[in-house]
């Protein structure tokens, strides 16, 4: 019998104004759901490297010293698959996302902690039941008060 292990994967609310980019997911994983940037990190590739080199593969922009938030454990049962996901949080740079990537993602658009799109990305689902108000949290924690009050798992 053949054990399957669980992967990585990293995934970074990028935050502009009181808002935070969400892509709607054409790839077979998750496809037609909402999710933030996010992929696997390569062999020897911190989450916060992950991040930025993701961010910029799927979007264009450019994100210097992401911030970890929390990570959930994410199974998947359509695909069988079991992810740890590394959630991080960056500032937005004043650039525009692009769709760098069309076969993976539809579009990019900004939402407020409470007007998320549906469907959600599994991983953002479990992010939103395991965390009641990270939403928030993520939203304000470039202002300081914010990351005192996160309580990482």
């Amino acid at each position: 019998m053949t054990q399957k292990e669980p992967r990585l994967g990293t995934a970074v609310f990028i935050v502009n104004e009181g808002k935070v980019l969400l892509g709607h997911r054409k790839s077979k994983h998750g496809k037609g759901t909402w999710s933030v940037v996010g992929g696997k990190p390569l062999f020897g590739e911190s989450p916060e490297e992950c991040a930025i080199r993701e961010t910029y593969e799927e979007t264009g922009l450019t994100i210097t010293h992401p911030q970890f938030l929390t990570y959930t454990n994410d199974l998947f049962p359509e695909s069988a698959t079991h992810f740890v996901t590394f959630w991080l949080v960056a500032k937005h740079t004043g650039q525009e996302p692009k769709v760098m990537e069309p076969h993976k993602i539809a579009d990019f658009q900004w939402f407020g902690p409470k007007e998320l799109p549906q469907p959600l990305f599994l991983a953002h689902q479990n992010l939103l039941a395991s965390n009641p108000g990270i939403m928030e949290t993520v939203v304000n924690f470039f202002t300081g008060s914010s990351r005192a009050s996160l309580g990482q798992q």
